[in-house]
C-alpha cells in the first residue's frame, strides 16, 4: 500500500526491543506481496500451493471447492524451488500445464469482479509465456473464445475473445523487466466498473487497452482452465 503522510515503525533488529520506549519514525511503503502462503477464505475459488513430494503430479486445490487438477505433459511438483511450503509447480515450457474441466469457469469471470494472483519464477521471459487461461488465444472463433493472462516479451497481457471478432478485450502494461531465476508476485484484477489492474510485487502497473473493441463481459468459451 502507498501510504502518503503516514508512518511505519521499522526495526532493523530486536536489540533492546523489550525496553525501548522511543524510536525514529519514517514514511515509507508497504509491499502488498505475500509474506506467507495464502490461506483459504470465503472468496477463494481456487488455491494451489504446489506443496508435495518431488516429481509428484498430484496438484492439490486447498480452497473449499477442492477442484481436481490434472497434470499434463511433464508438469510436476519440484522441491528444488519454492516460495513457501515444500514445493512449487514446475513447467518446462514445452507442453506442460495443469487443467481443470469444471464449468464454473465459464461464467465466473464473465461479469464478476475478480483477482488472479500468483508467484512466478522463470528461466526465460522471452516470447509468449502463458500464466493462466481458458482459451483466449489465437483467432476469435469458437474454440478460442475465453480469456488468457500471459507475459508476452516482458508485457503483462490480458487477452479475451467473445463470439465475434469485434468484441475483444486486450489490456496490456508497458514492457517490464523480469530477471530470470527470481520470484515475482503477479496479480490481475477487475472491478465493478470494468477497470483492469495489474501488479508486480505489489506495485501497480499502468494498464492500457490495445487492439479491438473492449467489451464489458467476455465468454467462458469451451476450453478447460489451464495453468502454465
Amino acid at each position: 500500500f502507498n501510504l502518503p503522510g503516514s508512518f511505519i515503525e521499522s526495526f532493523q533488529d530486536d536489540t533492546n526491543l523489550g525496553t525501548q520506549t522511543d524510536c525514529d519514525r519514517t514514511s515509507g511503503y508497504m509491499d502488498t506481496s505475500e509474506i506467507a502462503a495464502f490461506s483459504n477464505d470465503s472468496d477463494t475459488l481456487l488455491l494451489l500451493h504446489g506443496d508435495g513430494s518431488d516429481a509428484s503430479t498430484t496438484i492439490t486445490d486447498s480452497s473449499s471447492n477442492t477442484y481436481t487438477m490434472t497434470a499434463n505433459g511433464n508438469a510436476q511438483l519440484d522441491t528444488a524451488q519454492k516460495k513457501y511450503g515444500t514445493a512449487s509447480c514446475l513447467f518446462d515450457g514445452s507442453g506442460d500445464y495443469i487443467t481443470n474441466t469444471s464449468t464454473d469457469w465459464d461464467t465466473t469471470f464473465a461479469t464478476d469482479d475478480f483477482t488472479i494472483e500468483m508467484w512466478v519464477r522463470g528461466d526465460t521471459f522471452s516470447s509468449n509465456r502463458m500464466l493462466i487461461s481458458k482459451g483466449g488465444q489465437g483467432l476469435a472463433v469458437a474454440d478460442y473464445q475465453g480469456w488468457s493472462f500471459v507475459i508476452d516479451s516482458g508485457i503483462l497481457t490480458l487477452k479475451a475473445f467473445n463470439s465475434t471478432p469485434s468484441q475483444i478485450i486486450r489490456q496490456v502494461t508497458g514492457t517490464l523487466t523480469f530477471s530470470v531465476d527470481t520470484w515475482y508476485h503477479i496479480a490481475l484484477a477487475r472491478d465493478a466498473d470494468d477497470a483492469y489492474y495489474m501488479y508486480v510485487n505489489g506495485v501497480s502497473q499502468a494498464v492500457t487497452a490495445a487492439t479491438g473493441t473492449a467489451a464489458t463481459t467476455f465468454d467462458g468459451g469451451t476450453r478447460d482452465l489451464e495453468i502454465g
